[in-house]
């Protein structure tokens, strides 16, 4: 998935890994996001140990992202959580973007699908 000059949105970032990655593999920028203040600590953390000092914006909040549309957003974060932010999460893609989710069990995998196939063409 080429990632270069896109802007990518790390929802419930926990540790920023996801962002951090983003972030090493060309991503113009990273809008990192959670709601505890230990993640956004240790995302600054990960950003100062990866050598990343620019091309990035952290907030802490619920769901509190910039005004500028996704090209991609990542979230690695329980399915109850998925599901309840839906359709704010999905309102923060650009037309034609991306969302990948992850940290779903299998057991409510098709819960998270079909909460986000009427925003998308392929899930």
């Amino acid at each position: 998935f080429d990632l270069k000059g896109k802007l990518v949105a790390d929802v419930g970032c926990g540790s920023g890994i996801l962002g951090v990655s983003a972030l090493k593999l060309g991503a113009g920028k990273c809008f990192f996001n959670d709601i505890d203040e230990l993640a956004i600590k240790a995302t600054e953390q990960n950003l100062e140990l990866n050598g990343i000092d620019k091309g990035y914006e952290i907030v802490c909040g619920d769901l509190v992202l910039g005004e500028e549309k996704a090209d991609v957003v990542i979230a690695n974060i329980t399915a109850d959580i998925l599901i309840r932010l839906c359709e704010k999460l999905t309102s923060y893609v650009k037309d034609g973007g991306v969302v990948i989710v992850s940290g779903i069990i299998n057991a409510r995998a098709n819960d998270v699908k079909n909460a986000y196939k009427k925003y998308f063409d392929e899930i």
